[in-house]
């Protein structure tokens, strides 16, 4: 492991460039059948108006069923099940107060947070000179890009129009953590 990797994978945090960098050092993600499964977030803090917000607000990760229906952002219920928010719903352009309390709004909130389809797709797309595997929002101008860290755990940056600097973070593979997956048509 790289000493830049381990650096950012220990202390939870990296500034713009040394995002850049690791991601940059990384093989891109370029096939859809890697991504599918059930993956657990950690946020790398970066400097960007989302850090802190995901994790207090219960954030469990994403869900990729296939290369047309993902989950980009799932919860963490109060009954040990995880549950999709439709990211339309949540007024992500309003700087959003950072807090342990978000993870109860969040759950108050669930009725009308609840996606009903899955609100993000994948494509291949060039980010950074080179062409890798980007989870494209369906109702916002939001693009996360993908490199490989390992067979298991997945290096991204969110890209938000108008945001200078990215959203960091990593994903876990964690298709057997027996945490039912509540969301209507899919088990």
């Amino acid at each position: 492991m790289s000493d830049l990797l381990n650096k950012i994978l220990t202390e939870k945090k990296a500034t713009v460039a040394e995002a850049y960098e690791l991601f940059d050092s990384l093989e891109p993600v370029t096939d859809y059948e890697f991504m599918k499964g059930r993956w657990k977030g950690t946020e790398i803090y970066s400097g960007n108006p989302w850090d802190e917000l995901l994790p207090n607000s219960g954030w469990y990760g994403k869900i990729f069923t296939s290369e047309e229906e993902v989950h980009p952002l799932v919860y963490n219920g109060e009954e040990g099940e995880i549950w999709p928010v439709d990211p339309a719903n949540v007024p992500l352009g309003f700087q959003m107060p950072k807090g342990e309390y978000l993870q109860p709004l969040f759950a108050a909130a669930r009725p009308v947070l609840q996606a009903k389809t899955s609100s993000a797709r994948l494509r291949n797309i060039e980010y950074r000179g080179r062409v890798c595997t980007t989870m494209c929002y369906d109702a916002t101008p939001v693009l996360d890009y993908f490199s490989k860290i390992d067979e298991n755990r997945i290096f991204g940056l969110m890209d938000w129009k108008g945001i200078p600097v990215p959203y960091v973070f990593v994903l876990e593979r964690d298709d057997h953590s027996g945490l039912r997956f509540d969301f209507e048509g899919n088990s």
